[in-house]
């Protein structure tokens, strides 16, 4: 599942997706991360890489758009990467034991 947050008051938007799946025992994804940031005021995006809290490195960049969540969608499709909603859920229901 693609997390979404509410445009915060600087119009900033920001989509994330896990993509490989590592909870510690204190519930904290250390995991890789995609990260979809929306400029809504400067009318841009970005793309990029997380693992855990780490920024990695941007994978993508536009100016005069932004993404909307189907976009988003099939750019990590045609990128290849792939949610890691298994990962995710069983990792939860092992800390939850």
């Amino acid at each position: 599942m693609i997390a979404r947050s509410k445009l915060d008051g600087r119009g900033q938007e920001y989509m994330s997706v896990c993509v490989d799946c590592r909870l510690n025992g204190s519930r904290i994804c250390n995991g890789k991360r995609i990260i979809l940031e929306n400029n809504h005021k400067n009318n841009s995006y970005m793309i990029y890489e997380m693992q855990g809290a780490l920024y990695k490195k941007e994978l993508a960049k536009g100016k005069e758009e932004t993404l909307e969540l189907v976009e988003f969608q099939k750019w990590l499709s045609e990128h290849e990467y792939i949610e890691d909603e298994h990962a995710c859920k069983e990792a939860r229901e092992k800390l939850n034991k």
